[in-house]
């Protein structure tokens, strides 16, 4: 297993074990762009690129979806599975199920608001599902960083802590909030949030982020 390095002085070398050598190895590539998919109506625009890239070992696939909406709190909704929260918490249904049930053009897998036990620290994050309250904010309880979606549009990070009510999210026109514990991206800034301990183990797992034009993504 071969690893590529950069000094600072733009010179290339490549590192094997604890040996450095000037001789470039065998890569193994894999075309990136494979899959192209397209939806477009008027006030809406939606691409779908499927990539598969050679990374830590092995062959990694992932689809961007690139969603320009004219009114993106019109265009993006959630759904819960079983129809409700309450429903949610003990109900399992694939993606596939749920975007068929609500009509939708495109869908990806939730976050992971209800999936723990009561016991657990990061139980019951702050839920505001399409304008609705589904769970209230527990004041001052730490459970790391939030997603949500604005009426006007935006997506923001924000930490719960940091509010003494959901009336106080509402009013901030907070008309969806998702949990994820950790960003990757703040305000074009790369956050490390690994310290060292990334994990290995292979696992589904889903992004939604948005440029600086108001474009969504989903990953």
């Amino acid at each position: 297993d071969w690893s590529k390095i950069e000094l600072s002085n733009g010179v290339l070398g490549y590192v094997k074990s604890k040996h450095l050598s000037s001789e470039k190895p065998v890569e193994t590539t894999v075309a990136s762009n494979t899959t192209h998919w397209k939806y477009e109506r008027q006030g809406l625009k939606i691409e779908i690129n499927k990539y598969k890239e050679y990374l830590e070992g092995g062959n990694v696939v992932y689809w961007v979806a690139e969603i320009k909406s004219d009114n993106i709190n019109k265009d993006i909704n959630t759904a819960l599975a079983g129809g409700s929260y309450s429903a949610s918490v003990k109900t399992k249904q694939r993606t596939s199920t749920l975007a068929k049930s609500n009509n939708a053009i495109l869908a990806i897998n939730g976050d992971s608001s209800g999936f723990r036990p009561p016991s657990h620290a990061f139980h019951n994050p702050v839920m505001i599902r399409n304008g609705k309250v589904e769970y209230d904010l527990i004041v001052g309880k730490s459970i790391g960083k939030m997603g949500a979606l604005t009426n006007q549009g935006r997506l923001v990070i924000f930490d719960p802590k940091d509010y003494s009510s959901t009336q106080q999210m509402l009013d901030e026109g907070f008309t969806d909030t998702w949990w994820f514990d950790v960003a990757l991206v703040i305000n074009g800034q790369v956050q490390n949030i690994y310290d060292g301990n990334q994990t290995k183990y292979k696992a589904p797992y889903s992004a939604i982020g948005q440029r600086a034009d108001g474009t969504m993504l989903f990953i």
